[in-house]
């Protein structure tokens, strides 16, 4: 792990959940770090963004959330990945994980987990959009930038749905 931060904070939204301009949502490329003040709200680039899409939003309920945990923890097991936090609301996924790959590649591998589950539950058609394209992937290097991702996943998201096997702390 010479090369490898100490973990990732990974971040990544349902299709058209969180729309640009919309108020008390919205984040950037350049003020999309925890604590910080969101974008005021724009009308206007909201509804252009509407306009783009292709596909209903899509959100996931009490269900799906649940199917979408199990998928990203045994992805994470079967890819020896070491998963600090998971956290799945409603219209995004939150999780802090150790791996020497590159997050981009952990993105890919975890949302084809969550999508071939729900898939098999029966609850979606396959050919839904579920997953915006791209996520955040926040490279943590120092201790104290991990714990401050997990505190962020597991006390700053609301009602709690996490996962945070203790053997990890050590």
């Amino acid at each position: 792990m010479d090369n490898f931060p100490l973990a990732y904070l990974i971040t990544f939204s349902c299709y058209g959940s969180w729309l640009h301009g919309h108020s008390e949502s919205s984040v950037d490329k350049d003020d999309n770090i925890p604590g910080t003040p969101l974008l005021k709200p724009n009308e206007f680039l909201e509804s252009y963004e509407c306009r783009l899409m292709k596909y209903p939003p899509y959100y996931l309920d009490p269900q799906r959330r649940i199917i979408v945990l199990n998928a990203i923890t045994n992805n994470s097991q079967m890819h020896e990945r070491i998963l600090f936090v998971l956290h799945v609301r409603m219209t995004h996924v939150h999780a802090v994980i150790q791996s020497a790959e590159k997050p981009e590649r952990i993105v890919i591998s975890i949302k084809a987990s969550a999508s071939h589950e729900l898939n098999l539950s029966g609850l979606d058609t396959s050919n839904i959009k579920r997953w915006t394209k791209h996520a955040s992937t926040k490279y943590l290097w120092r201790n104290e930038n991990v714990e401050r991702a997990i505190h962020y996943v597991l006390y700053e998201q609301g009602e709690p749905m996490s996962i945070y096997p203790s053997e990890c702390l050590r």
